[in-house]
């Protein structure tokens, strides 16, 4: 599929949220580069986070200066793959960097008849 006509995107990895762990699943530097010169606007993952436990932060921060939205923690194994239209609604943080969010996916005929 053509990474333009994508506005989100969500990492399936089947990690398991329910312990904490430093080997989950994140995004190597070169990837976050590759999705910050996308047009894709929101990346989700199934994890504690989209970087590295020894990470630096500037996955982070190259996706977020290029305008995209991050959403970690995600719970996707029950998911069937296709396209949705997906609402996330996170709680409103004065001064945070981050809040809790409820996000649910809607599958959506249209979209998947299109695809």
């Amino acid at each position: 599929e053509n990474a333009e006509e994508i506005g989100g995107l969500l990492f399936k990895t089947e990690y398991d949220l329910s312990e904490f762990s430093k080997q989950h699943p994140y995004l190597t530097p070169g990837a976050a580069e590759l999705l910050a010169e996308s047009k894709i606007s929101t990346i989700g993952i199934e994890s504690f986070s989209i970087e590295s436990y020894k990470g630096d932060g500037s996955v982070h921060r190259k996706l977020l200066s290029s305008g995209k939205v991050i959403i970690e923690g995600l719970v996707l194994s029950h998911i069937p793959d296709g396209q949705y239209l997906m609402a996330c609604l996170p709680l409103k943080i004065e001064g945070g960097d981050g809040a809790p969010a409820r996000t649910v996916l809607i599958r959506d005929k249209e979209i998947e008849g299109s695809a």
